[in-house]
C-alpha cells in the first residue's frame, strides 16, 4: 500500500513538472531499487538443529527413555490444510535427533478434544482421518520431497511428491516394512 501511495506521488510531481528532471529520475530509481527490495523478502523460515545421540532411541511411541532427553522440541507451525498459512488450531511440536545410521523424528500432537481423534484403519499409503508427517526436501530445490506419515490408526503413508505437491506417487516403492 506505502509502495502505491509513493508511486503516486511521483506521478502527480511528474504531471504537475513541480521538481526538476534530475530529482524526479532519482526518486524513481529510488522508489524502484525500494520495491524490488522489499518484494525480494518473504517470511523467514523455521530453521531447526537436529542432534547427533550416541545410543539410539527406543521406537515405541513413548518419548521417555534418555536418548529422546537430547535435542529441543520445535514448533511454530503455520496450516497446510485445510487453511494455508493460518495459525493451527492444536499445538504440534517435533524433535529430530540422529545418529551414524538412522534419524529419528518424534512428533507431540495436541488435542484440545482426544476424543474426537479420527483413527480410521485403511490400506497402507490410503490414509484417512488425522495423521501427522515429514516431508524431506533432500534434493533441496524447495520442488521434490518424500513424505512419510502414520494416521491416529496406525497406517504407514510415503509419498514422492513434486511440483509443490501438485503431483504425488503413491508406490510402496519408497518405505518397505
Amino acid at each position: 500500500m506505502h509502495q502505491i501511495f509513493l508511486l503516486y506521488v511521483y506521478i502527480s510531481i511528474i504531471i504537475t513538472g513541480s521538481l526538476n528532471m534530475k530529482r524526479i529520475l532519482a526518486g524513481l530509481l529510488c522508489l524502484i531499487l525500494f520495491a524490488v527490495i522489499i518484494s525480494g523478502q518473504g517470511e523467514e523460515k523455521n530453521k531447526y538443529r537436529a542432534t547427533r545421540v550416541a545410543v539410539s532411541p527406543v521406537i515405541n511411541g513413548i518419548l521417555d527413555d534418555e536418548a529422546w532427553e537430547a535435542g529441543t522440541w520445535a514448533g511454530g507451525f503455520k496450516q497446510w490444510e485445510p487453511y494455508n498459512g493460518r495459525e493451527p488450531s492444536q499445538r504440534t511440536e517435533f524433535k529430530i535427533l540422529f545418529d551414524d545410521q538412522n534419524l529419528y523424528v518424534a512428533i507431540k500432537a495436541f488435542d484440545s478434544s482426544p476424543d474426537s481423534i479420527v483413527k480410521r484403519l485403511t490400506r497402507r499409503d490410503n490414509t484417512d482421518g488425522d495423521m501427522v508427517a515429514v516431508v524431506f526436501d533432500s534434493y533441496h530445490d524447495l520442488r521434490t520431497g518424500f513424505w512419510f506419515g502414520v494416521s491416529a490408526g496406525g497406517v504407514r503413508n510415503d509419498e514422492l511428491m513434486s511440483n509443490d505437491g501438485q503431483n504425488e506417487d503413491f508406490s510402496d516403492k519408497l518405505c518397505q516394512p
